[in-house]
């Protein structure tokens, strides 16, 4: 088919057009991966902050900036609440199944996991009027962990409805390496220097499983349908999830202090 000059010339348009199109989008994409990836990650002034904290057993913890939010750094230890009380523990798989007051546990009873993953708490401790958290800090809500997430990626979708959150945030998130995680510990960049650990879980008859592979989160709030949300970080993956999942479940726990 032969072209006429006026046909030519709107195809020569329309062909600058798509090409600007193009380079436009992919200029978008290139600089969207560039923000997700220098994200500066601390916006308070870091000399205002203190860097450990002591929790009532007397475990030090450090303590990390994300945004305008300060977290601890590792995993909860503590076997005693905030004011004296102690919190139940060593309890039997038979015991852990029917408990419905605030109770933790270590990994198959493993002080090496606990040293290395913190302790397992059911929600019941979250909730407990004693306080689970050091003086000053308190576990985190699930709207704290939103802004979290959002902060670590704007683009990420923290909707109710919405289970994987952002697919980047877990692996801003995670340890970097496969000390604590299982091979191949995919999408992790350790940017957020949250140094989030895959402690595992001791489920609802009080057997421990997961360690290496994934590591959960309670947060502070409950759920319409008498549960509570929690945050779930994979080996195989960079995400982010949202769940929920029954009180008597043990999961890891981190503090956040109080504004």
């Amino acid at each position: 088919m032969k072209l006429t000059k006026k046909s030519s010339l709107l195809l020569l348009s329309f062909c600058s057009i798509v090409s600007i199109i193009n380079v436009e989008s992919k200029s978008k994409k290139s600089n969207l991966g560039a923000a997700r990836e220098n994200k500066v990650i601390a916006s308070l002034p870091v000399d205002t902050i203190p860097r450990t904290v002591k929790d009532v057993d007397g475990n030090i913890y450090k303590t990390v900036v994300i945004g305008t939010q300060v977290w601890l750094q590792e995993n909860l230890r503590t076997k005693t609440y905030r004011n004296g009380k102690p919190i139940a523990n060593k309890l039997s798989n038979a015991q852990w199944k029917i408990n419905k007051v605030g109770a933790c546990a270590v990994y198959n009873n493993d002080s090496i996991k606990e040293n290395a993953f913190g302790r397992l708490y059911n929600w019941y401790a979250i909730a407990n009027a004693a306080g689970l958290c050091p003086a000053g800090w308190h576990v985190p809500k699930d709207a704290e962990w939103n802004k979290m997430v959002m902060y670590l990626d704007h683009y990420a979708d923290t909707t109710e409805l919405k289970r994987v959150q952002s697919e980047i945030a877990g692996g801003a998130l995670k340890e970097v390496d496969i000390k604590h995680w299982a091979t191949p510990n995919t999408g992790a960049t350790g940017t957020a220097n949250f140094l989030g650990f895959s402690g595992g879980n001791k489920g609802i008859d009080g057997k421990c499983n997961d360690v290496g592979s994934y590591g959960y989160w309670w947060t502070g709030t409950s759920t319409p349908t008498n549960e509570a949300y929690g945050r779930l970080l994979s080996y195989f993956n960079g995400n982010i999830d949202k769940f929920k999942a029954a009180k008597n479940i043990g999961f890891s726990v981190r503090c956040i202090k109080n504004k």
